[in-house]
């Protein structure tokens, strides 16, 4: 949810064009595309970032009131339409590899009670804190009942942990992603650039693993992305500052490489052709006029290289049945281990 809030206060460069409506069904398109592939990801990632966890359930909340800060009344309109609102707190988003989704509910029902508390006149952060005072008291699942197509269902739910890194979709042409420690924000021009969803998890594993291995701490400022964002993302000054404030260096960048390999491979990724991504947006960096970039990434043969060695190395780990875990290469990995392996994090889906 706090995702959802954040995208909302930035969502001015979606609508553009007269027709609310379909602006806003392309963004919610690929608002839901991201959140497919970044939920099993951060679920993936949780054995790196055990300081930064918190328990999902694989759900998003919404009311009207979470669509006010939207530029003119008919793209309130659009959305509220789009996801069918009516009063109340309904569910915008729901993974369906997630408990929730594995227990059967679905984006746009309408949630009755949460933990046996009735949510008549509560708004969805009302909800959310709800879900929060359950997740520290530590105890049993969280039950749930929905309304569906005016049918009740009530069901419980345990949560798994994920890394607290929300991903954050931002209307722009930019190709970009980038971490500042403590969200992920990916343009809807990275987003469109990618081929499949095996690349944009290899773009979101990469910057999920900035954040869990610290890298924010030790930034080093550089202006690499400053004329193209600025160039760009137009209403968005406050994820432009950040961007354009910090770069992380190479050794950072092959070190996030690495353990966003492994991310996506634990998130169930085919990588064998992810090799493609990094040539084109090497190229497309080089033709855009950004001459720094060489300066705080590796070059294409060297990141090509590194991907192959380390899709060798996950291969033959899965081969011999070992647990999928990356070395530790850094005094910064070693903070986070031990990893557990993929399957004890996993098992509480399916408890």
């Amino acid at each position: 949810m706090t995702g959802l809030v954040s995208l909302l206060a930035g969502c001015a460069e979606v609508f553009r064009q007269p027709d609310a409506n379909r602006d806003f069904v392309r963004f919610a398109v690929k608002m839901d595309r991201l959140k497919d592939v970044a939920f099993p990801l951060s679920l993936a990632a949780a054995p790196l970032c055990p300081h930064d966890i918190q328990p999902t359930y694989g759900f998003e909340l919404h009311d009207k009131s979470h669509y006010a800060k939207l530029p003119k009344p008919e793209y309130r309109e659009a959305a509220i339409e789009y996801y069918g609102i009516s009063d109340g707190v309904s569910l915008r988003y729901v993974h369906p590899r997630l408990p929730a989704g594995l227990a059967g509910l679905h984006a746009r029902a309408t949630v009755v009670s949460l933990d046996g508390e009735l949510l008549d006149n509560k708004t969805a952060e009302d909800a959310a804190e709800i879900v929060r005072r359950l997740d520290r008291r530590k105890e049993g699942p969280l039950r749930v009942v929905v309304k569906d197509l005016e049918k009740v269902r009530e069901v419980d739910l345990y949560s798994v942990p994920i890394c607290k890194y929300p991903v954050i979709l931002v209307q722009s042409d930019v190709i970009n992603a980038f971490a500042d420690g403590t969200r992920v924000i990916v343009t809807t021009g990275m987003l469109d650039f990618t081929a499949n969803d095996a690349e944009l998890a290899v773009v979101i594993g990469h910057e999920i693993a900035h954040n869990a291995l610290t890298h924010i701490d030790d930034l080093r400022l550089s202006h690499v992305l400053d004329s193209l964002f600025n160039a760009h993302t137009g209403h968005h000054a406050e994820l432009t500052a950040i961007a354009t404030e910090f770069s992380f260096s190479k050794e950072f960048e092959t070190e996030a490489d690495y353990f966003g390999l492994y991310i996506a491979a634990r998130a169930g990724h085919d990588l064998g052709a992810v090799g493609q991504f990094w040539e084109r947006i090497t190229r497309r960096a080089l033709t855009v006029a950004l001459p720094a970039f060489s300066t705080t990434h590796p070059s294409y043969p060297d990141r090509i290289g590194a991907y192959k060695n380390t899709l060798r190395e996950i291969s033959d780990k899965i081969d011999r049945g070992d647990p999928l875990l990356p070395k530790i290469t850094s005094p910064r990995a070693v903070r986070q281990s031990p990893i557990p392996d993929r399957e004890q994090t996993e098992k509480a889906i399916f408890r």
